[in-house]
């Protein structure tokens, strides 16, 4: 099974990710040009950026590219240390910024990039002054894309273009839902179900994230009195108060977890935010802990596969833009594993 979304779920996203792809390809006279993605929470900034980042069309213009989570704790030094780290594809043991920005200039000295710097929150116009230093050794044409949920910080970052991301058009909405809620993916195989089907979408209000997260868990209850249910829960109330208000919905896909997931989904608000771990050390981790029940005939490996999978294919974990083999937690799924541990 692939981890995140399918390549059905990314097809919006290669549609309308167009203009920003021209942008990273066009060689201005900005010898280093930011764009700015820019939307709240669950609207799909990172699927956009990864759409792009995975372009063959447009990495070929460039001769290195890397793409770094940034997170709402900006460090300059740790920032720039897993950039060069990425950009070297090794690991590098020094602890001086200024030796780690020297080092990344004779990297990027001459050569035409392509960096991601996804989730970024921190609007002080210094640290950013910091960390673009060695970026002015790139060759013209190089390119920075940031995600953000603020304007302010796009505006900080001095992109030359920005781009909003928009709410799923209403026809979208149902494709997304479908996909995720039924087996098949064929709704027409329910008819009984898609009326309430509609209305919970509708709920959504064109979020990604919370369609992918609310549509996971009932393919398990194809029951017409469990969508009523749903549909009925008082956890809606999305507004546009920002992400805080996404939570509430989110918290359905935590209510129909089965009771022996919900332990092992809570024990992931210790992960940090977009940090990228492997299957077998969440595994590991949940052993430790004793998260994971015996059954007959299964070792406990086996069992938390099943565990993870289980995740997995309900949207509560999704691919690293990294590394592959690796996955990340959604910012608001961490802040629902937060909220499940008090």
């Amino acid at each position: 099974m692939s981890f995140g979304s399918t390549l059905e779920d990314r097809g919006y996203f290669h549609l309308h990710s167009r203009r920003v792809a021209d942008h990273a390809d066009d060689a201005s006279d900005n010898k280093v040009g930011v764009i700015g993605i820019v939307g709240m929470g669950g609207m799909g900034k990172t699927t956009f950026a990864q759409v792009v980042y995975n372009d063959k069309d447009v990495r070929e213009h460039f001769n290195l590219t890397t793409w770094v989570c940034v997170s709402e704790d900006f460090d300059p030094f740790g920032v720039t240390k897993t950039i060069l780290d990425g950009v070297t594809s090794s690991t590098s043991n020094i602890e001086d910024l200024n030796e780690l920005q020297l080092q990344l200039k004779e990297k990027l000295n001459g050569n035409k990039f392509l960096l991601i710097l996804d989730d970024v929150w921190n609007k002080n116009n210094n640290d950013w002054e910091i960390l673009s230093d060695p970026f002015k050794s790139g060759a013209q044409g190089s390119r920075i894309i940031v995600t953000t949920h603020d304007d302010e910080v796009a505006s900080v970052m001095r992109t030359f273009a920005t781009h909003p991301v928009k709410k799923l058009p209403v026809q979208e909405r149902w494709s997304l839902f479908a996909r995720h809620a039924f087996h098949d993916a064929n709704s027409n195989a329910h008819l009984e179900l898609q009326e309430f089907g509609q209305k919970i979408v509708e709920k959504c209000q064109g979020l990604p994230l919370v369609i992918k997260t609310i549509g996971g868990p009932l393919q398990f209850k194809l029951d017409v009195c469990e969508w009523e249910k749903v549909l009925s829960r008082e956890l809606w109330e999305l507004s546009n108060n920002e992400t805080k208000n996404i939570l509430p919905a989110l918290r359905l896909s935590y209510r129909y977890l089965p009771l022996d997931l919900k332990p092992c989904l809570a024990y992931c608000s210790i992960l940090l935010k977009d940090h990228a771990f492997k299957k077998e050390q969440l595994i590991l981790l949940w052993m430790a802990e004793g998260l994971l029940h015996a059954m007959e005939n299964k070792t406990m490996e086996q069992i938390g596969d099943d565990y993870f999978y289980t995740l997995i294919s309900r949207s509560l974990f999704q691919r690293s833009s990294e590394d592959e083999s690796c996955i990340v937690m959604h910012d608001l799924i961490n802040d629902l594993a937060n909220f499940c541990i008090r």
